[in-house]
């Protein structure tokens, strides 16, 4: 679960801008680069990239409206080496993580994408095979990988095209 250093809740007008200011003890943090302050969104916890002063132990978010922020010292999850090999009718996506983490592939003809393939195990090499693709056609992809804090990663929009299918 996310084991935030601290939580708070920001509730001021939809038309009003507010800068957050979250303090922390240096004490308690091995890596003052690594404190992130997320903000709950949809079910997810997303990083809102807060201007760090580690000088004076201070994190800065400029904020609109309700919201819900934890602040977390952690490593930042990365995605690497995305890529596609498609074969016939299927393709192979994969990926790299630096922390472990699960695998998500939202694929299909649009950047709508409509199809989604997932696996649940937390490791840091992903795979994900997608099959019964139609031949010579252009697919669209995104990779997600969460840790099990439900702090996801996305990545931008990617495609791959199919090869002619085999003949029996």
């Amino acid at each position: 679960s996310l084991a935030p250093i601290f939580q708070i809740v920001s509730n001021c007008s939809l038309n009003s801008n507010v800068t957050l200011r979250f303090y922390y003890n240096e004490s308690n943090v091995a890596n003052e680069n690594s404190i992130r302050v997320y903000k709950f969104i949809s079910g997810e916890w997303i990083d809102q990239n807060a201007i760090l002063n580690s000088t004076l132990n201070y994190l800065d978010l400029n904020v609109t409206g309700f919201s819900i922020f934890a602040v977390k010292s952690s490593s930042e999850l990365e995605l690497q080496n995305i890529s596609a090999s498609p074969l016939g009718n299927s393709a192979t996506i994969t990926w790299t993580t630096n922390l472990d983490a699960n695998s998500f592939v939202d694929y299909g003809l649009t950047t709508s994408y409509g199809s989604t393939s997932s696996s649940a195990s937390y490791v840091k090499s992903q795979s994900r095979s997608l099959s019964s693709l139609s031949s010579n056609t252009t697919y669209h992809y995104r990779v997600k990988s969460c840790q099990s804090t439900s702090i996801c990663k996305t990545s931008v929009d990617y495609n791959f095209t199919t090869t002619q299918g085999t003949v029996l």
